[in-house]
């Protein structure tokens, strides 16, 4: 009985190394609240978990209290370019209008004519 245990146990622990997905999967009842299924779902707004079911950004409607009523919005997913330092580049270094004779005459600035 205690092989066929350790086996059970041994195969469980090898599903859920194989689908880890499934391991972080939560629904509303992991969550004691509708609050905390709300923190959760400003955190990842991007709702991998489906706690919004019907879409208007309040998780989990009919978890107890206490509640946050307050939606989230596609607006409060944040935008990843906005996290790259140094994205205040030129506007025509972004257009790309630069040619190869203003890359040339960039590198002989300063150089002394001979």
């Amino acid at each position: 009985m205690k092989t066929l245990r350790s086996l059970l146990m041994a195969l469980a622990l090898l599903a859920l190394m194989a689908f880890p997905a499934l391991a972080d999967d939560h629904n509303c009842d992991d969550y004691e609240s509708q609050a905390a299924a709300q923190e959760e779902l400003r955190n990842d707004p991007s709702d991998p978990n489906g706690l919004d079911g019907d879409e208007d950004g309040i998780a989990c409607e009919n978890n107890p209290a206490p509640t946050d009523m307050d939606p989230v919005s596609v607006e409060d997913i944040e935008d990843p370019v906005d996290d790259i330092e140094g994205d205040d580049m030129a506007e025509e270094d972004l257009q790309g209008d630069n040619t190869q004779d203003d890359v040339d005459d960039d590198q002989h600035e300063g150089e002394s004519p001979e």
